[in-house]
């Protein structure tokens, strides 16, 4: 499909550009753009007062909280650390690749000195 600003004709492929069109577009986009950011105020303020509001609440509970003592957590709720995947893993030595296409899909499977 052909943009706005192109012509193509049924006998050639000829990309002819209009720019006086596509000036005209681009002019119109920026008076949209322009008039939603005047309008945006209006009709949208409310939603970045109470951003605004709900921040410097957040604030205000993030100093009072600083200035709290911490509550310690019982011994037997504080979780232990990670174990290391290689106590659970163990990944033996590959064999070499097949030899044949047959041989692709679960041959390391297949061999019993790779099955530990």
């Amino acid at each position: 499909m052909p943009n706005l600003g192109e012509h193509t004709s049924a006998h050639a492929s000829i990309k002819v550009d209009n720019f006086c069109f596509q000036d005209e577009i681009w002019k119109q986009h920026v008076k949209k753009e322009n008039k939603a950011a005047k309008a945006f105020p209006s009709s949208w303020g409310f939603i970045c007062d109470h951003v605004k509001e709900t921040e410097q609440k957040f604030l205000k509970s993030r100093e009072q909280d600083s200035t709290k003592e911490r509550v310690q957590i019982p011994d037997d709720l504080v979780p232990r650390p990670a174990t290391p995947i290689e106590m659970f893993t163990k990944i033996g030595e590959s064999p070499s690749y097949p030899k044949t296409s047959s041989g692709v899909i679960g041959y390391r499977s297949g061999k019993k000195r790779l099955q530990s």
